[in-house]
């Protein structure tokens, strides 16, 4: 009797060991992307299921978390609501400005005819260049949309990042912010009581304080009258047309001379098409009707050693479109012949450059955050409808420049 007994013993143990084990070592399904309209819970509470649209850089995409499911726009997914997560990690405010319709298709493109609800922004890391044109664009697509932004901090960094002009911006479209708590000090011991909501890099949010973020931001909708609004689809007026590869790796052109894709970063899985000193061409086809601005989003990073925040691991490059491969050689002859003059001042400002050529630097504007690999985008110059040709040389022998998307945004230039 004594061995039936500890027999089921046995095999009770093994059974929680069992699920315990599944607990801890099963990775959770990926969150889900349907739209429907199942019942939210908001503050414990049945309502609303809504769409929602979430748009940061790499805290909003989850990185430093065990799993992505914990950062908080899949925390408001577990409440009920449909939520698009459009976060990518070193990526500040300009990308998504000018490339929001390609960023949505390129997802799915069945939530370009989604009503969105709302719209949670999240840039003070990364930066928050061309925010204005982001939120104009976005609320001439969603007028009935509330937008809340979310102002984080990182605990690296002494001083504050501003967002008075992205909280001037957001207020001014019947938005709010959310401040993220910050250090009254850079005492030590003002720092240690916020530990508990960063992760391990003290850069990035861990679970708790995705969860505190995503708290904030249902406190915010249950005290605004969203639920209660009918949204509708505004326009485009132009839209936009953005290639990257940052993400997948996948190029949509061809490219020759000395650029190859490659996978700078094998553990997050980041892409680019780098281009060494001897040159590059990218081939572009412009399918539009009109000539139109091109810019390119690159990768910026200063130098580890001494982190000089002026410095670049990546060559200063110089760049020149033309619309035949007889005429982009002759550039590129031109440029090895010694027939290009460019100067320089101290500071990398262009005091004198050859006509046609545009020169662009890889020090990201942004100075002070860029010991972290950054994005940055910069117009290099116009294509024509049909074929073109982009000549990228680098100026020293540095790194390869790396190219992780194109950007043409007819919408960009009506604002």
């Amino acid at each position: 009797m004594s061995l039936v007994k500890n027999g089921r013993r046995i095999v009770v143990i093994v059974s929680i060991a069992f699920f315990f084990v599944n607990v801890i070592f099963t990775q959770p399904e990926e969150p889900h992307r349907q739209l429907s309209n199942a019942v939210a819970t908001l503050n414990g509470k049945p309502s609303k299921a809504l769409n929602i649209l979430t748009l940061g850089g790499s805290v909003t995409w989850g990185a430093a978390l065990w799993d992505r499911k914990f950062a908080y726009p899949y925390l408001l997914e577990e409440d009920g609501h449909k939520v698009l997560n459009l976060g990518i990690r070193g990526h500040g405010s300009d990308y998504p400005a000018q490339c929001i319709q390609s960023m949505i298709m390129e997802e799915e493109s069945d939530y370009l005819q989604v009503p969105f609800d709302v719209i949670i922004l999240e840039f003070s890391i990364n930066g928050t260049l061309l925010y204005n044109l982001l939120v104009k664009r976005l609320q001439q697509r969603y007028p009935e949309a509330l937008f809340m932004y979310v102002d984080l901090n990182s605990l690296n960094f002494p001083s504050k990042f501003s967002s008075s002009n992205v909280a001037k911006v957001t207020r001014g479209v019947g938005g709010d912010v959310y401040s993220f708590p910050r250090p009254k000090s850079q005492e030590p011991k003002e720092i240690r009581k916020l530990l508990h909501l960063y992760a391990s890099d003290r850069h990035h949010l861990n679970r708790k304080g995705h969860e505190m973020v995503k708290e904030k931001i249902e406190m915010f909708i249950s005290e605004s009258d969203v639920a209660s609004k009918t949204p509708r689809l505004g326009t485009w007026n132009g839209g936009d047309k953005c290639n990257t590869w940052f993400r997948t790796g996948e190029v949509p052109f061809d490219f020759t001379g000395n650029a190859t894709l490659k996978e700078f970063d094998t553990i997050n899985h980041k892409f680019s098409i780098e281009v060494s000193i001897g040159g590059g061409v990218i081939e572009y086809n412009h399918d539009g009707k009109h000539d139109a601005e091109i810019t390119l989003a690159y990768m910026t990073k200063c130098l580890d050693e001494g982190g000089d925040p002026k410095s670049s691991i990546y060559p200063s490059v110089v760049i020149k479109i033309e619309q035949s491969k007889e005429k982009i050689k002759a550039a590129s002859n031109a440029y090895k012949n010694g027939d290009f003059q460019i100067s320089l001042s101290k500071d990398n400002v262009v005091e004198s450059i050859t006509s046609g050529w545009k020169f662009l630097d890889t020090v990201h504007p942004r100075i002070r955050r860029r010991r972290f690999h950054q994005e940055n985008t910069s117009v290099v110059g116009v294509v024509k409808p049909g074929p073109n040709f982009i000549y990228v040389q680098p100026l020293e022998n540095k790194e390869p420049f790396r190219i992780i998307a194109t950007v043409l945004c007819e919408a960009c230039e009506q604002h």
